[in-house]
């Protein structure tokens, strides 16, 4: 089940490239009131209502009604805008995202910088397909690496850099860069992975996000907290996504 926040578009997009599981997936469209609308064909399936309080309606109404069991897997997004660091704490798309891991069901945020809120019969952008394209990448590695998805009480904050004609034009110049919400403190936060050499502590996503390239941040989360996962957690995330995960430049 998907929460796109507000672009439709995307939606759209999302929708036609099969993510994020093709067989038995919702797609669900996000407004402020809770007023569900039902589609025959059980693919699309509107609530209007604040993203936690549609995304716990789908997991544990329309999920069991459409489908008859649990939902393997939630993907909030991708926002319009940018979720980094402490504004984690105030995302409606993390929220749907950590909503859905408490409920159980592995979450991710995805979330990118460029775009606008634009209505489904807007025109495609370039960004739309590419941010669809990178979200399915994440969602079928994922998936392919068998279950559980996710440890319980973790969730995935993924953030895509800019499109631009001049760099980052298209899908195949992004890579995927394992990274942490909030800045390591030292003594005082424990360390991290062990990855790219880098001594056991993960780069932020503000870190990632501000590399030259095009290089999109991949952080491993606690749902209760919404803050950095410990190295169990991190280990764990990092050889299920291993096939995609590319380390930044020296």
């Amino acid at each position: 089940m998907t929460d796109v926040s507000s672009d439709l578009a995307l939606l759209e997009v999302l929708q036609q490239g099969g993510t994020p599981l093709n067989h038995g997936s919702m797609y669900i469209l996000l407004h402020r009131r809770l007023e569900e609308t039902r589609i025959l064909t059980y693919v699309w399936q509107y609530v209007n209502s604040y993203p936690v309080t549609a995304m716990k309606y789908g997991i544990n109404t329309l999920a069991k009604e459409s489908y008859g069991g649990k939902s393997d897997i939630a993907v909030a997004g991708p926002n319009v805008g940018s979720n980094l660091g402490i504004i984690t704490q105030f995302s409606g798309t993390v929220g749907a995202a950590t909503a859905a891991s408490k409920l159980g069901v592995p979450g991710i945020a995805f979330s990118g910088s460029s775009g606008e809120q634009t209505a489904w019969s807007a025109p495609l952008e370039d960004y739309m397909t590419i941010y669809a394209d990178l979200s399915t990448t994440v969602t079928q590695a994922l998936v392919s690496s068998g279950k559980p998805y996710l440890p319980s009480n973790t969730w995935l904050n993924i953030n895509y850099p800019k499109v631009e004609n001049s760099s980052c034009s298209s899908t195949s110049d992004f890579k995927f860069v394992l990274s942490r919400i909030y800045p390591g403190v030292p003594f005082i936060t424990d360390g991290d992975v062990q990855t790219c050499g880098n001594g056991g502590r993960l780069p932020t996503e503000r870190d990632v996000g501000g590399t030259k390239g095009c290089y999109a941040s991949i952080s491993v989360g606690v749902a209760d907290s919404k803050g950095d996962a410990g190295v169990a957690k991190q280990t764990i995330v990092r050889d299920k996504l291993k096939s995609i995960l590319s380390c930044l430049p020296d």
